[in-house]
């Protein structure tokens, strides 16, 4: 029973509140400031997903150094009950914070796997919600979908224009910078490639994204060949 009288509640009560706060103030940036983001959005949710898990992260081993040094032997006891019990579950959360870190998959992407193929709706930590051609709502565990073979399909309605500024040197041709857009493996080769020429070392390109997820990868195709900056 003295083991238990160590325990600090006022110190949980501490990290309770603050773990409420973080999570309405990332609750308010996902809903009300990022999507209102329009440049270079991709880029940004990217890291905004690296940085909540890191703090997340650091959050919780806080915490866990906190109990540790408060009661070394409550604590080693409950960490293998839980992490016994709910093994499943945390093997899931663990692959779906390896998903979102790497940026992986994306809500809105096109997949095909052995046990399923849709548009996903959402990735959260421990699953994923797909929608099938039939409409149906297909939930997979996130262990599932990170180890599974998939193929990431598009549609021609995905298809977006997309405006990108590039750097170009003096000698440089509208000519070439088509070729470098039709060569682009991230452009939709049937679609209208539009170059515009705005100053002797300035040029706007548009184009048309196969998906939205890969504008930043136009970017940094045309960044390495050029200079691009998507507007």
């Amino acid at each position: 029973m003295r083991s238990l009288e160590n325990i600090p509640v006022s110190d949980i009560l501490t990290f309770l509140v603050a773990g409420l706060i973080i999570a309405v103030v990332f609750n308010i940036i996902n809903n009300y400031i990022i999507p209102f983001i329009k440049e270079r959005q991709a880029t940004t949710l990217k890291w905004w997903q690296r940085i909540q898990i890191i703090i997340w992260v650091l959050f919780v081993a806080l915490f866990y150094i906190k109990m540790l040094q408060a009661n070394l032997i409550v604590t080693v006891i409950l960490s293998v009950l839980v992490f016994g019990i709910g093994f499943n579950y945390w093997r899931n959360v663990f692959a779906g914070i390896l998903i979102k870190f790497s940026n992986q998959f994306r809500a809105g992407d096109i997949i095909s796997a052995d046990f399923a193929q849709g548009q996903l709706s959402a990735i959260n930590l421990s699953q994923t919600k797909l929608v099938n051609e039939k409409g149906e709502l297909v939930v997979i565990p996130n262990a599932k979908i990170r180890t599974a073979v998939l193929k990431q399909l598009y549609k021609k309605n995905n298809v977006q224009t997309h405006s990108f500024k590039v750097q170009v040197a003096a000698d440089q041709r509208s000519e070439d910078l088509y070729h470098l857009a039709l060569n682009c493996p991230y452009i939709s080769a049937n679609q209208t490639i539009n170059i515009e020429k705005k100053s002797s070392a300035e040029y706007l390109i548009q184009v048309s994204v196969i998906d939205n997820s890969f504008v930043d990868k136009v970017n940094a195709y045309f960044e390495s060949v050029l200079g691009a900056v998507n507007v």
